[in-house]
């Protein structure tokens, strides 16, 4: 087994190698954020037109592509940037056609043919037309969501990754965008063609200003080989970036208690305030050469969480939260067949009083600090009009941090948890956490007749090392809210945990290498073959005193086959769908839950303990039958979790900005991460394991499963005329066997089919519908609604009932998540009105409500069913809430 150190340096000089063999043999490829536009030039009678110039210019920066059509007549343009564009296609003897008006998303494949007219004289024939609404060579399900949407949809959070959720297709929400029943951390997201991941969790990583994000797609099922590390969605943002002109905005928004509705569960309001203030400036630094992009945005949220435990006066906790984001970022054109970028953004959010409400008192308290800054340095070459190639290299530099404040219990508190209540102190203060990752990718494309070639590879190392005093100096646990009485056994504690080895250091560093081959083959001018391969290699290496946890996982090989096909041949219409495997990065699933995260810590569980002092004898049992089992982990190799994804459906464009697509989708998860308990407690005897003399043995394997069945559908109508609107339904259904961090699965030792069922995302419908229209006088009009049905959440009895020492039992004949908890939908709506001031400046002033029916979402159900709260919801979310803003931009 090759050590991790010696293995990044193999990895990395392999990296440079292939990257300089390929510049240098002048073969290279296409990148998977940029876009690419091809097409066939004929004469009027519908002959090609070989040797005609297709030139293409990018009307806000004056960036140029050019290519020259083949023998066949086509033509094919990659790596350029979204934007808007116009081209000019010319040949002697014909006239010159410009088309104008052509917007290209992130990740795009726009094919527009030309129809040159003989010319008796020198003449131009102007077209103004948006670009198609149908990419009929791709088989991939995904949305794009552009910056109108960003800047005029009432958005909460100020979050793109929120609009994300809106999508067909989608579950969660937050930095958990997931999909395909797959569970947290299996999803990808990428900003500039880089991770943004939080590598424990699989997680995003940091936010960015949301004025910096020009827009995202969202890769729902069937996309290419150049993906990777995903067996879900991949959420892929681009930032903006400078013009030709000068052009800036300033922005603020405020929130007060005095304009929302009161919670549900709260007996009065209590202050609230939130400020958001920031905005942009870019421009040429050299026209049409260099320009500069900078944004900024600051927040002031100060919030309260309600205290719902009846064990405690309820009280509401004022929590707070500061963030600063920056971006800063430089955009390059040397000449037209090199093109630079550089990016440096910074995410710092502080919150204090975090970790409280519903029945987590204020005790459980705790101050978080985090910051996260991310080097970014691309680089496009065109060695010539048959090759493209683009070089990303990131450094990225996390530092997390927790710890108590005045109201928290201290570190040497201990933890108590009761069936409707929750005291002592957060369970790893003090902790502090940095992770630091680096990444160099190559994407290379090589443009022939009928195939446009993709070859690449991803190089991935990350660091990470979290230290905490988790389990110190230990937790009680009760299965009653009864207050302790020494002389009732009943009001005794059942167990003790504690962690004999706090301060724990849980330390990894992986590395990561994928390589791909993709191959776009137009076998027919209305048929598409999307062919490819991705090999991933992961090798996760331990601190260095527990090299036996070293693992090496290099068996991941993804074969993937897709077609679009447009049956009209009109460029209006596909027919497309797909087969393909899908691997997960290991980062986030076992690593985090076991083989990291607890090998450190030397466990102990103390059965029938004393209190308040656990070592104290309890007067009820006898001091010989005290066990201290110490737990054991290890990890049986196996498989990368991973999906098998089935698509099949149509899209189809009615009228000049209206589009309706549906899709079917069948999804597989294989070999997801859970644990099997190899010295678990024999069921009936409460306490007798196979080997007495040790504790709980968890073995992780990959031996997890889900299945998920979708129907998709989106009804997009394009933003023109002065409206815009999109409607995206999906229904489906989503089992599994077990969820990412799930660490009380199974719910016993013996039969694993009980742990069967929902996932927690499992919704059988989710509708979302957004609008954006303009209105006389200079006002819009704006709003989201989101349905989504109820939820499910696992019923259990809060007893051992058959005696295998876990505490969490389901009910007779009950599987996970049989319960169903409440459904949810919101109105959020936004008037603005827009006041021009000479022709470079104008104010936007604004009013937002979100939740504006007041409805009442209620959070999940109390679970356990011996608490007396039990199926009740003892939280809700926002009611309405009220924002105000305004913009200057010039």
């Amino acid at each position: 087994m090759i050590n991790s150190h010696r293995a990044k340096k193999i990895f990395l000089f392999v990296a440079l190698v292939i990257t300089a063999c390929l510049l240098m043999n002048g073969k290279v490829l296409a990148q998977v954020k940029l876009v690419t536009f091809d097409g066939t030039v004929t004469d009027e009678e519908g002959s090609v037109l070989p040797g005609a110039s297709v030139n293409l210019k990018n009307m806000e920066t004056g960036y140029t592509y050019s290519a020259v059509t083949r023998s066949n007549g086509r033509f094919i343009i990659s790596g350029i940037e979204p934007g808007r564009y116009e081209c000019e296609v010319s040949m002697s003897g014909f006239a010159t056609q410009i088309r104008r008006g052509m917007t290209y998303a992130v990740g795009a494949r726009i094919t527009i043919d030309f129809q040159l007219t003989i010319a008796t004289v020198e003449e131009e024939i102007t077209v103004v037309a948006e670009s198609p609404l149908v990419e009929v060579a791709k088989s991939e399900i995904s949305s794009v969501v552009g910056r109108r949407e960003i800047d005029d949809l009432p958005v909460l959070s100020r979050s793109f990754a929120g609009l994300a959720a809106l999508k067909a297709g989608t579950a969660g929400g937050g930095d958990d965008i997931r999909g395909g029943g797959q569970p947290a951390g299996s999803s990808e997201i990428l900003v500039d063609g880089v991770s943004n991941e939080f590598a424990w969790y699989n997680v995003q990583r940091s936010e960015l200003p949301a004025d910096a994000i020009q827009e995202f797609r969202v890769l729902i099922n069937q996309f290419g080989a150049e993906y990777g590390n995903a067996s879900a969605i991949v959420l892929h943002a681009i930032t903006r970036s400078g013009t030709n002109e000068y052009r800036g905005r300033a922005y603020g928004f405020w929130r007060d208690e005095a304009f929302d509705a009161m919670n549900y569960f709260a007996d009065e309001k209590e202050e609230f305030k939130q400020y958001r203030f920031g905005g942009f400036l870019g421009g040429p630094i050299q026209k049409d050469k260099l320009h500069f992009f900078l944004s900024y945005e600051g927040a002031r949220h100060e919030t309260y969480s309600i205290i719902t435990s009846p064990l405690v006066t309820k009280e509401t906790v004022p929590v707070n939260t500061v963030n600063d984001q920056f971006l800063v970022k430089l955009n390059y054109q040397l000449n037209e067949k090199n093109m630079f970028s550089l990016r440096y953004t910074r995410d710092w959010p502080r919150t204090t009083n975090a970790g409280v409400g519903g029945y987590s008192t204020k005790d459980l308290s705790y101050d978080r600090t985090m910051y996260d800054n991310v080097f970014q340095l691309n680089w496009t070459l065109y060695p010539s009009d048959k090759s493209m190639n683009e070089v990303r290299v990131q450094y990225s530099d996390r530092y997390f941090k927790t710890e108590g404040n005045e109201m928290s219990g201290s570190p040497d508190s201990y933890q108590i948890y009761r069936p409707s209540g929750n005291f002592g102190k957060y369970w790893g203060n003090p902790m502090w956490w940095p992770e630091k990752r680096f990444q160099m990718n190559d994407n290379f494309n090589l443009f022939l007749n009928k195939h446009n070639l993709k070859l690449g590879f991803d190089f991935n190392y990350v660091n990470s090392k979290v230290t905490s005093y988790w389990g110190h100096p230990g937790m009680f646990y009760f299965d009653t809210d009864e207050p302790f009485d020494p002389a009732n056994v009943d009001t005794y504690p059942y167990r003790f945990r504690w962690n004999a080895a706090a301060p724990s250091t849980e330390w990894y560093r992986l590395t990561s290498l994928g390589f791909f081959v993709q191959d776009t083959w137009k076998i027919h001018p209305q048929l598409t073959l999307n062919i490819g391969l991705r090999y991933s290699h992961y090798l996760f290496a331990k601190n260095p005193n527990q090299e036996r946890f070293t693992v090496e996982n290099k068996y991941n090989l993804d074969p993937r086959i897709g077609f679009s096909f447009d049956p009209i041949g009109d460029g209006k219409t596909a027919i497309r769908g797909g087969v393909g495997k899908y691997t997960n990065s290991p980062m986030g699933n076992v690593i985090y839950a076991a083989v990291v995260s607890r090998i450190e810590y030397d466990e102990r569980i103390l059965d029938n303990p004393g209190y308040p002092d656990p070592l104290a004898p309890n007067p009820f049992f006898p001091a010989e039958e005290l066990v201290f089992p110490k737990e054991d982990y290890t990890f049986t190799p196996g498989p990368c979790p991973n999906s098998i994804q089935y698509t099949l459906g149509v899209q189809r464009q009615i009228m000049t900005d209206l589009s309706l697509s549906v899709d079917a989708v069948v999804s597989h998860g294989k070999h997801l991460y859970w644990f099997v308990n190899l010295n678990g407690i024999i069921p009936g005897t409460s306490t007798v394991r196979p080997d007495p003399t040790k504790g709980n043995h968890f073995d992780i394997q990959s031996g997890g499963h889900s299945d998920y069945k979708g129907l998709y559908f989106n009804l997009k109508k394009r933003y023109s005329h002065g409206w815009g609107v999109e409607v995206s339904y999906t229904l489906s259904q989503a089992k599994a066997d077990v969820e990412s961090g799930n660490w009380n699965s199974p719910s016993n030792n013996v039969d694993r089919w009980l742990d069967y069922g929902p996932t927690s995302q499992d919704a059988r419908h989710r509708l979302s519908v957004s609008g954006i229209v303009d209105l006389p006088l200079g006002f819009q009009f704006s709003a989201i609604f989101y349905y989504r049905s109820a939820l499910p959440y696992n019923v259990i009895t809060g007893e051992d009932d058959n005696l295998d020492g876990i505490w969490e039992d389901f009910p007779p004949g009950e599987r996970r998540n049989s319960g169903r908890g409440f459904d949810y939908y919101s109105l959020d709506s936004r008037l603005s009105k827009f006041i021009n001031i000479g022709p470079r400046f104008s104010i936007q002033i604004f009013a937002e409500m979100f939740n504006l029916t007041n409805r009442v979402n209620y959070g999940s159900p109390v679970r356990r069913m011996s608490s007396f709260n039990f199926g009740e919801a003892v939280s809700a979310m926002d009611p309405r809430l009220v924002q105000l803003g305004v913009r200057v931009n010039f």
